[in-house]
């Protein structure tokens, strides 16, 4: 790393920093950051998670517009928590990280569907309604898993036929738990017994 690059100057910007900026309603910072020689903008992982939530598209763009307007740094930190600062474009981060969360909230919200579900809520679903809904995602990501093993460069460690053989046992496991969980809730009749019940009570 060049000297030039470790004495930067570094402003980390959250989506609430940055609606004040674009709205001029921070005027000092941005001054500060404006007149702070060797100086760089960052945001994160955390920063595109924040904007994936908003629902005006256009409102969205003008965030993006921003970052790429100021020349913002992506902040990325590796598995041996090294920090890298890169220039590319914030709407090219954002759609890859937009594309790689489809996948985790796929997964995600089934999980959360059965665990409302327990506590009493969900009733126009059925427990095995919800069940073939976390099967068919933990299906996708094993999909995706296992196309992303086709991208990996040929290495002696690496035994790709294994890990996807590995992915199919996985993805076979996980449905012969979600059936023996869904039988259980069923001989214990939970849609008319819930446990929780006596507790509200």
């Amino acid at each position: 790393m060049s000297e030039s690059i470790k004495n930067k100057i570094r402003f980390y910007l959250d989506q609430n920093v940055i609606d004040y900026l674009i709205k001029g309603n921070l005027d000092a910072v941005q001054q500060l950051i404006n007149q702070t020689p060797n100086s760089e903008i960052l945001y994160s992982y955390v920063t595109l998670r924040e904007f994936a939530h908003i629902k005006d598209i256009t409102q969205r763009k003008i965030y993006l517009d921003y970052l790429k307007r100021v020349n913002a740094k992506y902040l990325r930190i590796d598995k041996d928590e090294l920090a890298y600062f890169e220039a590319v474009d914030p709407f090219e981060k954002f759609y890859e990280y937009i594309n790689d969360s489809r996948i985790a909230k796929e997964i995600e919200d089934p999980m959360l569907d059965m665990v409302h579900k327990l506590f009493g809520g969900k009733k126009d679903v059925s427990f095995e309604g919800i069940a073939i809904s976390q099967k068919n995602s933990f299906s996708h990501l094993m999909e995706h898993l296992d196309s992303s093993i086709n991208t990996l460069d040929q290495h002696p460690a690496i035994d790709k036929e294994l890990l996807k053989k590995y992915s199919q046992s996985m993805n076979s496991y996980f449905a012969e738990l979600i059936d023996r969980t869904v039988q259980q809730l069923k001989d214990k009749n939970y849609n008319n017994e819930n446990p929780l019940n006596d507790l509200r009570r």
